[in-house]
């Protein structure tokens, strides 16, 4: 699903978005998160975003972002898979994060 296609798809408003870089790399144990970026009163999809990752992180590490919208503690929407970062790649990074309905059955895509 393209951008376009998400422009009809509203939340509530006073809706956040938090998108967080994190380090991934040990595979049974949590994400470390490194950088998040906030944005607040969202209206519609698509959302745009960007999130500096930091110079002096180690390459041989896994890192990859995770996205959240809620209204208030309640969760609204979450991103269901993997978004790879690469170290190296340019700061700050703008990736496409397809996320999931927690209450609704929508797929929408942040750009």
């Amino acid at each position: 699903m393209d951008g376009d296609a998400n422009k009809s798809i509203r939340v509530p408003a006073g809706s956040n978005l938090i998108v967080r870089f994190q380090d991934t790399s040990l595979a049974d144990g949590p994400a470390i998160e490194i950088r998040q970026t906030k944005i607040s009163d969202l209206v519609a999809f698509p959302f745009n975003y960007q999130i500096e990752i930091p110079g002096d992180i180690s390459p041989a590490l896994s890192y990859t972002l995770s996205a959240r919208i809620t209204k208030g503690e309640t969760l609204l929407f979450i991103n269901d898979q993997q978004i790879s970062v690469t170290v190296g790649a340019d700061s700050p990074i703008t990736k496409d994060i397809p996320v999931i309905s927690v209450n609704q059955g929508l797929d929408c895509f942040l750009f």
